[in-house]
């Protein structure tokens, strides 16, 4: 009949407007990972030895002793240690000052600082030097949610969330990384050893240097990037030592020496306290429009930096290996001594 022709044809109607619109989802979809790939696989490969280029400079708190730096994707936090002096923070890139915080007690020297978890179970994990207890945060109130005995053995100083392997990494000022599963058992929530510790080393330099002094962490693209603190050596160091999680293997450097340059005589007065200190990685995946971001500082520093990663310059007769021992202030044990090169 004429009555049901024209349901028929109402129907095909509202059948191929659906199609139109499941396609054209299905192609913002398929354009969005395009976007994505594309913008993946136009980052290049970066080179064993780097250095960066400011993009933006933005005013850091003089007196934040610069632990920990981490962020949310939108929200940017630094753990700022001394005893007596020490806190978590939220902060305002534009100024540097607080937007709230919430000191540790006078016994704690508060150390590293990350965003673990995904979604409603992220909380702000905090290290302590040597009190041997971590502390969670919640991520909008600062509000200590719960003090927990660290899980190893040592002290404390840097952590990294690896959203990729839902795996937490743990250095203590060594060159051991230890490494971590945060998990429900037993009606509580615990951090449980995911793999033996491994140990940083570098078999590009002195037929596998071990790198001493692993400090703040933070996970970029997949790779583990730590500052560099030799302290127990009476070291200091402006470089960055990029790893593989996986095997704590050195994939390559980034020389920031000259960063530590634009500060304050106040600063570089002090070069083997004030150093570089404090990595976070912004990559803005959801916003294939804006790029990735990467932000430095260091312990009381006057300024925090917004860089893209460039080539390093290059000298004739200087490898990049030779570059790596004589501007980044590793430890090198004695019987490798013979080996480097001078310090200069």
């Amino acid at each position: 009949s004429k009555s049901k022709e024209m349901t028929t044809k109402r129907n095909n109607v509202v059948i191929g407007f659906l199609v139109v619109v499941i396609s054209g989802v299905a192609a913002q979809q398929l354009m969005s990972r395009m976007t994505t790939q594309l913008d993946q696989s136009s980052r290049r490969d970066l080179a064993y030895l780097e250095t960066v280029r400011i993009v933006a400079t933005y005013p850091h708190e003089k007196d934040a002793f610069t632990q920990g730096l981490c962020n949310d994707g939108k929200r940017i936090f630094e753990s700022d240690g001394m005893y007596g002096k020490g806190k978590v923070r939220q902060i305002q890139l534009d100024t540097g000052k607080s937007i709230r915080e919430r000191p540790n007690a006078h016994r704690e020297f508060a150390e590293g600082l990350e965003v673990i978890g995904i979604g409603k179970d992220r909380v702000l994990l905090q290290l302590t030097w040597r009190e041997h207890i971590m502390k969670e945060y919640d991520v909008d109130t600062l509000q200590v949610l719960r003090t927990i005995p660290q899980p190893w053995k040592g002290e404390g100083w840097g952590v990294a969330y690896d959203k990729i392997r839902d795996q937490v990494y743990f250095v203590d000022g060594s060159a051991t990384i230890h490494t971590y599963k945060r998990v429900h058992k037993d009606n509580t929530i615990q951090y449980l050893e995911a793999a033996p510790p491994r140990t940083a080393t570098d078999d590009r330099l002195l037929s596998g240097l071990k790198i001493d002094g692993l400090n703040e962490l933070e996970m970029v693209n997949g790779e583990l990037w730590a500052n560099i603190y030799p302290m127990r050596h009476h070291k200091a160091s402006n470089c960055v030592v990029r790893l593989d999680p996986t095997t704590a293997k050195v994939l390559g450097w980034l020389d920031l020496n000259h960063l530590f340059t634009l500060q304050s005589k106040r600063v570089q007065s002090r070069p083997l306290d004030y150093v570089l200190n404090g990595i976070t990685y912004i990559d803005n995946a959801t916003d294939p429009k804006k790029r990735p971001r990467t932000l430095f500082t260091g312990k009381k520093w006057d300024f925090m930096y917004d860089v893209d990663i460039v080539p390093i310059e290059k000298h004739d007769g200087v490898t990049e290996e030779d570059h790596v021992l004589r501007h980044c202030g590793l430890f090198i044990p004695a019987y490798k001594q013979q080996h480097s090169l001078p310090q200069n």
